[in-house]
């Protein structure tokens, strides 16, 4: 049998561009038969999630209960992988998140299991410091006790050439471990809701949308997107759409630095908008703002390629991680 990491599927991705592209190399890379997959899934996880994740990729779920000790935890994995008699094992998800395969890495080294992970969500090299320094103290002894972890895991596939740099410089690991699988993802991977007529939608358009896509965390620069809205958008008369979750005191400070810009009338804080929603504002939008300091795949890019923005911004950082050789015609900005 073969151990997969299950548990990137009950995140909010599975339904964007990373559930399908980890689909992908599920399929065509590992090349792992139905048969003999066995995923990790966490007991509290919905019942219809977990027939969803069988259903869509076969095999069999290992029901595993996350809230015991974590010695309890590995005492049990070892037992049920060893009844299982698995060989292999594949982590498929970011390592920054309540649970993750590389907590119970010892386990596996010590059943003599090979290990492989697909990592594509990395601190960037260059302010790995500085994102941790926004973290809760306990969020950043978790990511540090599963980075310093990696070291064990047999091969690292690294989705392109910026992650692999992470993993080499960044955490010291051996390029001898490390290998660059094709960056397959490109924006025919991304679909929208089939509800969504883009065409319609762009033609009905009558404002001036600038749309950011991101997240409240410092690496995805909100605050330099505004800035830099203000500077070159503003005075033209577009509004700024800004579509993601946002903390209560992460609003108010975007809030009050829009109002500092003199931009406050200029700026939607549109919040985590339904897919249907979001791709009706993408379809109408003339710009999009991707200004973000590290990304591991950059899927907002792909989804305003796909819609048909006939603008779109990006930073100096993910241009040096590859995004331009992936998305042509971009406009690449120091902020």
């Amino acid at each position: 049998m073969v151990l997969l990491d299950g548990l990137w599927f009950f995140g909010g991705n599975r339904e964007r561009g990373i559930g399908r592209y980890l689909t992908y190399y599920l399929e065509h890379v590992l090349s792992v038969p139905q048969e003999e997959r066995l995923w990790l899934v966490p007991k509290s996880a919905s019942h219809s999630l977990r027939n969803e994740l069988i259903t869509r990729f076969g095999g069999r779920s290992l029901v595993f209960d996350f809230s015991q000790t974590m010695p309890r935890q590995q005492e049990l994995l070892r037992r049920y992988l060893d009844e299982k008699e698995v060989v292999e094992a594949y982590l498929l998800s970011p390592f920054e998140r309540p649970w993750s395969l590389l907590d119970f890495i010892e386990v596996l080294v010590d059943l003599n299991i090979e290990t492989t992970a697909i990592v594509f969500d990395l601190l960037p090299l260059q302010y790995r410091q500085e994102i941790l320094s926004t973290w809760p103290s306990e969020d950043q002894k978790i990511y540090d006790r599963r980075t310093s972890k990696l070291g064990f895991i047999d091969l690292l596939l690294a989705i392109s050439p910026f992650v692999s740099q992470q993993l080499t410089q960044t955490l010291g690991i051996s390029t001898k471990s490390v290998e660059v699988i094709p960056f397959g993802l490109n924006e025919k991977w991304i679909t929208p809701p089939k509800e969504v007529d883009l065409k319609w939608w762009r033609e009905m358009s009558c404002g001036k949308y600038v749309v950011t896509i991101g997240g409240g965390e410092w690496r995805k620069n909100l605050e330099g997107t505004l800035r830099y809205f203000a500077k070159h958008y503003a005075k033209k008369k577009y509004t700024l759409l800004v579509i993601c979750q946002l903390g209560r005191k992460q609003k108010w400070r975007l809030q009050f630095l829009a109002w500092q810009l003199g931009i406050h009338n200029r700026v939607q804080f549109m919040g985590q908008l339904d897919e249907r929603i979001k791709w009706r504002f993408l379809a109408q939008a003339k710009v999009f703002l991707f200004l973000s300091r590290g990304e591991g795949l950059g899927i907002p890019v792909f989804e305003a390629k796909r819609a048909g923005i006939p603008e779109i911004v990006v930073s100096q950082q993910m241009a040096d991680a590859g995004l331009t050789k992936l998305i042509k015609q971009v406009t690449v900005v120091r902020v």
